[in-house]
């Protein structure tokens, strides 16, 4: 029984950079008369003559990245701090800025620091307050979309980009984790014969000639197949059809008259 004075813990978070392994082949140059085989570049060669294997030294080298002033960022070091803290040549700079990007994520550290903040409390009965996770809550920013690009994938999609960050709920700065959201649409077509798609330079218009007619490759009016003026075969048979029934009418209505006229004379 009793009571006692309780500290009260924060957590405190920093981070980290990792070092990164690089091995380099440095080769010396070719004996005159000789060059170097572009095929196999660790071999000399000169016209009628045998190849001779290039003389060299292996060189390894931990490289760590630099903290920066962005939030969580490990920079890998300039050119000039390369070539002169670690005496690497300008070939083995280009190789190693080939295999290893310009900035990684840090490692974050975190560790539960004491305050001034106590409090007192029975000793039967204290309450445990649990102490908050790094990045169990987060808060989401959602960056710009990019212009949209044809997919390097599907020449049929257009596709853009936008980068999602999650950030810490209480450290409000600090990165739990990103992400790329994606989204894709169709390619609109070309409505023109010239070109596949509507972006294509060669979607054009096809050229017109004086008369605002829409002319092909070889610049030949076409036949359309319209009958002007005269009437086509279809036509001449519902004519022919139309006067056969006037014909049929008229005999029809001569006999009728003719009975009628001999009834009266009688």
């Amino acid at each position: 029984e009793g009571t006692k004075e309780q500290t009260y813990y924060e957590e405190s978070c920093d981070f980290t950079c990792d070092t990164y392994h690089f091995d380099w082949r440095e080769y010396e140059d070719c004996p005159d008369g000789y060059k170097v085989d572009k095929e196999d570049e660790s071999m000399c060669i000169k016209k009628d003559n045998p190849d001779i294997e290039r003389k060299y030294t292996d060189y390894s080298y931990d490289i760590p990245y630099i903290k920066s002033e962005d939030k969580n960022k490990c920079h890998r070091p300039s050119d000039s701090q390369l070539e002169d803290d670690y005496g690497m040549t300008s070939d083995a700079v280009k190789a190693l800025k080939k295999e290893y990007k310009e900035w990684y994520d840090g490692t974050p550290v975190c560790e539960f620091l004491p305050t001034s903040e106590t409090r007192t409390v029975d000793c039967k009965d204290a309450e445990l307050i649990p102490c908050y996770e790094i990045c169990s809550e987060t808060t989401t920013s959602y960056g710009d979309w990019s212009n949209w690009d044809v997919d390097n994938e599907n020449e049929s999609l257009l596709v853009r980009t936008r980068l999602i960050t999650y950030y810490d709920s209480v450290e409000t700065e600090y990165v739990c984790d990103t992400k790329t959201e994606e989204e894709t649409d169709d390619r609109p077509l070309c409505q023109y014969p010239t070109a596949t798609y509507a972006d294509d330079p060669l979607c054009l218009p096809e050229e017109e000639d004086d008369d605002g007619d829409v002319l092909g490759d070889d610049d030949e009016v076409k036949d359309t197949g319209v009958v002007l003026g005269a009437t086509g075969p279809g036509d001449n048979l519902d004519i022919y059809l139309v006067e056969l029934l006037l014909v049929a009418i008229s005999i029809v209505s001569s006999v009728f008259l003719s009975k009628k006229y001999l009834k009266n004379s009688r």
